[in-house]
């Protein structure tokens, strides 16, 4: 019976474990996706930003609606690399997505940012300030608070309004707390001194000067790229061409070590601007290739940008589709097997009651026929042996002798006969408990009302009912007990019954145990337990449990 009982789970673990199957674990995500950004961070480390985008691409498809956060880093550093390769509507493109789903306050910052910078390049600097005023606007903390604050402040020197660029970063300097900050104090300075060089400010070269120092103590070569350019810029408006061409060249060495073609592009400028005309022509042969090449590179870049995504796009929805339909068959297979299983545990169940209900259905018959035919009968004969005369030898031995015989089959037929399994059913187990009692024998029911019995279905009660009455025949039979006792314990799914008698015991207990062989069956047929224990002289104990259903 347990393979019946637990059968349907079975098959839900098993339809369980096949959809779960389908489904990429968190662990294998987490390693799948970060592995994507190491690959990523490595070939942006030998700026081959086409291969890091395709590696940021790719980390997408280990990215779900539980990890917004993930996605949205991806997605960002892919814009970030478009708009350095010149591609700013894609870029614009995949950060407005990104703020369709993004609640993360951070990362929205980090959008909003990414988007002014992208307006920048195309010098819009318009919306580059509402894009960045708005990530200011979002709770961020004090760093990135002043790099957005620099940001917009460049936009003041990108539209050449230096006036305002420079009374805005002469506030910015004082902010509590910058000179914590060094790498984004040399930064505000190096800005604020940018804007002093095209207004003639006498603490231009003194701005510069603190802002390359801390830069160059920093190590950092972005930084000095900048700074060498202003102190290239700087030097031409003072006119001092040597010291404007050697730093002009310095600038073009920080920005070719960075790859990077603007700055290359902007040193060049420079350089060309600081040599003598006769000194110029291979700058300028640079100059043009290196723009030539840019454009070329930024071409290709667009189209391969919009290839990646579009072949991803591909692959994920095949693999989409693949999973659904893989996942359909699963619950189709999972269905089918439920069902089967249900079908099989009908069956069984379906076999066992019917099985049951034939072994009442024959107990009643042959009650039935006890009574109706054999009783009826003796008692015709005894009314015959009655009429005899008073000569008739041996009358009054006959008459005992039929009398007993006429109890025995009367006794027999209520042994199984009909229980009332409905509201009188308390009163009919009381009743046969009360039928064993007698001068020599006392019988005591303990909670038999304790127990709801509205709530057991008709088959439960009827075992038990049989059960105990196996139990008192067979004391009366072979236990010679004075004291027997019944309790009766519910709980939520039954009850338990325990019986106990100041019988014989010992060898008795064995005689009686084989002798409710049948009691056993009734009781495991309905998915209950029994036990027996006794000692010698120490009486006869018996549990068993009966399940409501």
């Amino acid at each position: 019976m347990k393979l019946a009982t637990h059968f349907p789970f079975f098959f839900a673990l098993v339809f369980i474990g096949l959809v779960a199957s389908c489904n990429d674990r968190p662990n294998d995500l987490s390693s799948r996706y970060y592995a994507c950004l190491d690959a990523a961070d490595s070939a942006k480390a030998i700026y081959d930003f086409q291969k890091a985008f395709e590696h940021y691409y790719r980390s997408l498809n280990y990215t779900n609606d539980t990890t917004p956060r993930w996605k949205a880093y991806s997605t960002i550093e892919m814009a970030k690399i478009q708009t350095r390769l010149g591609d700013y509507a894609g870029a614009d493109s995949i950060l407005t997505q990104t703020l369709s789903y993004l609640k993360d306050t951070l990362y929205r910052s980090n959008v909003y940012a990414a988007l002014g910078n992208n307006f920048s390049e195309q010098h819009d600097y318009v919306n580059a300030k509402l894009f960045m005023e708005r990530a200011l606007a979002l709770k961020i903390d004090t760093k990135d608070q002043l790099l957005l604050r620099n940001n917009i402040g460049y936009l003041y020197l990108q539209a050449q309004d230096y006036p305002r660029a420079l009374s805005y970063y002469t506030k910015l300097i004082q902010t509590p707390g910058l000179d914590t900050l060094p790498d984004c104090y040399a930064k505000i300075r190096d800005n604020q001194a940018t804007a002093a060089l095209y207004l003639n400010h006498p603490q231009t070269k003194v701005w510069l000067d603190k802002a390359y120092r801390l830069r160059d103590s920093l190590g950092n070569p972005l930084e000095l790229t900048a700074s060498t350019m202003h102190y290239a810029a700087y030097y031409l408006r003072q006119g001092q061409r040597d010291s404007a061409a050697f730093w002009a060249q310095k600038a073009y060495t920080y920005a070719t070590q960075l790859h990077h073609p603007e700055d290359r592009l902007e040193a060049l400028r420079y350089l060309i601007q600081a040599l003598p005309n006769a000194k110029t022509k291979e700058p300028m042969e640079r100059f043009l290739r290196l723009s030539d090449s840019m454009e070329v590179v930024r071409s290709k870049a667009k189209v391969y940008f919009t290839s990646v995504i579009y072949d991803a796009s591909q692959v994920r929805k095949e693999n989409e589709r693949f999973r659904s339909q893989l996942q359909l068959l699963f619950i189709a297979l999972g269905v089918l097997l439920c069902v089967g299983g249900a079908y099989f545990v009908y069956q069984r169940l379906r076999m066992r009651y019917r099985v049951l209900r034939a072994t009442y259905e024959t107990e009643l018959r042959m009650s039935k026929k006890l009574h109706d035919e054999l009783a009826n009968d003796m008692f015709q004969t005894l009314s015959f042996v009655e009429q005899q005369t008073p000569d008739s030898p041996d009358k009054d031995t006959l008459l005992d002798r039929l009398d007993a015989l006429y109890a025995q089959t009367r006794s027999l037929s209520r042994s199984s006969g009909v229980i009332d399994t409905g509201e009188r059913f308390e009163n009919e187990l009381k009743e046969l408990m009360a039928g064993f009692s007698s001068p020599h024998t006392r019988v005591l029911a303990l909670d038999v009302g304790a127990v709801p019995w509205s709530n057991f279905r008709r088959e439960a009660k009827i075992t038990l009912y049989r059960v105990l009455q196996e139990l008192l025949v067979n004391m009366k039979k072979h236990s010679a007990a004075t004291r027997v006792q019944v309790r009766f314990i519910p709980d939520k799914r039954g009850v338990t019954v325990t019986y106990t008698d100041n019988g014989k015991g010992g060898e008795v207990a064995t005689i009686l145990k084989n002798g409710l062989s049948n009691a056993e069956n009734r009781i495991f047929t309905l998915g209950g337990s029994i036990s027996f224990d006794s000692q010698p002289n120490a009486g006869w104990q018996c549990q068993f449990r009966i399940p409501k259903s």
